[in-house]
């Protein structure tokens, strides 16, 4: 098919939805690298009850990137079996230590896993959309600091 009538075709459905959640689960990631230190903190001082709404998103952001991590298993390298594992004990845990009200072992969670996890995850759904989005035909592919190449 020619350029031209190829750059006028819209996307599949498929992509525009991968890039949905590709582009949720990356704000999602990057909003737990500022906000889990500061839950931790909540819990650990004793006042996880005040904290449902919190970990309740928490919960559900972890669901989704499992979920998403599931579809992108042979994009994440070699790693992904052991991204997924780490990512599903995780998620095992934290609901587990939520339904006990085990703050300090939900705190210790979000401290010793997940955010040590955090970075790689987001560098690998940020890798991830930038190949979805420069494969995406009739757009400019954009460098780092978003400007075309």
């Amino acid at each position: 098919m020619p350029e031209s009538e190829r750059s006028s075709n819209p996307p599949p459905v498929e992509d525009e939805a991968r890039l949905r959640a590709l582009s949720t689960s990356l704000h999602f990631v990057e909003a737990v690298r500022r906000e889990a230190p500061r839950l931790s903190r909540r819990l650990r001082a004793g006042r996880g009850e005040e904290c449902g709404a919190e970990i309740h998103a928490l919960v559900e952001g972890l669901r989704a990137l499992a979920e998403l991590f599931a579809e992108l298993d042979h994009d994440l390298g070699e790693r992904g079996p052991h991204e997924r594992g780490v990512l599903a004990r995780l998620l095992r845990d934290v609901v587990r230590d939520s339904q006990r009200a085990d703050w300090l072992a939900l705190a210790g969670r979000l401290d010793g896993t997940l955010l040590p996890a955090a970075p790689r995850w987001q560098h690998a759904l940020a890798a991830r959309l930038e190949s979805v989005v420069a494969a995406r035909p009739g757009e400019p592919a954009t460098g780092a600091a978003g400007e075309p190449d």
